[in-house]
């Protein structure tokens, strides 16, 4: 299990706390605290549940997350307890936290510079957001509805984006974005290099492509950008496990 509470700050200056549970199933994983980045990195399971004040994405400057990881069966009263080990241990100017309790529960803590002698105060707002969504999981609202298509191709020295003829159908849209064709390299075939590079963008042209909110985009399904031709899927969002 993963759960992960992130206080973020919006490009619009909204502040807002997310809150996510991961699950891992059957999967073998040695939970300890050297091991919650690589959980973090790639190994963070099945999203199940989320809490959204903030849309995540496009910019949003974290200022504080609390990480929580241990097996999936692990009692929620061994949880709560290692998060009141940690309030005790929280000391000015030693950041990260990260602490290891039997039998297998790690939490690191981390804040921004701007929150320094609130550690307190905002690892509890964290704790209980995590504690919160441990108790009531709901499940993300995009989840099993399928997101919409964005085809991608070359077009000499442009690049055009446009809805299949699903989503056109779903949104009543049937406009082409172009761009030139050096400031989206379409060629890039691993998802992590796309959304790196060109993930910001995406976010910026996504809303004239279908004529929808990031929001509303979110909650219908999300969306992916799929290249003509070899039908390669070259990024998503949300990101499906």
């Amino acid at each position: 299990m993963y759960a992960t509470a992130h206080r973020v700050l919006s490009p619009k200056n909204q502040v807002g706390v997310n809150t996510f549970l991961y699950l891992h199933g059957p999967e073998e994983l040695h939970f300890d605290g050297r091991s919650i980045d690589k959980i973090w990195v790639s190994q963070a399971g099945a999203l199940v549940a989320e809490r959204l004040e903030i849309l995540p994405g496009g910019g949003n400057r974290v200022l504080s997350y609390l990480d929580v990881v241990c097996r999936d069966e692990t009692d929620p009263a061994l949880i709560r307890s290692a998060l009141q080990n940690v309030v005790d241990a929280i000391r000015p100017n030693q950041r990260p936290i990260v602490q290891s309790f039997p039998p297998g529960v790690s939490v690191r803590f981390e804040c921004a510079g701007g929150l320094r002698h609130l550690e307190t105060i905002e690892f509890a707002t964290l704790s209980n957001s995590v504690q919160d969504i441990l108790k009531r999981p709901s499940p993300p609202v995009w989840m099993g509805k399928e997101p919409l298509t964005v085809v991608v191709q070359r077009e000499g020295d442009l690049v055009g984006l446009q809805l299949d003829e699903q989503g056109q159908r779903r949104v009543g849209l049937t406009h082409i974005v172009r761009l030139p064709a050096i400031v989206l390299n379409i060629d890039i075939d691993t998802l992590s290099l796309f959304e790196r590079l060109h993930g910001e963008l995406i976010r910026q042209v996504l809303p004239a492509v279908t004529g929808l909110s990031m929001e509303r985009i979110r909650e219908g399904g999300g969306a992916k950008i799929v290249r003509k031709g070899d039908g390669r899927v070259l990024w998503e969002w949300p990101l499906r496990g």
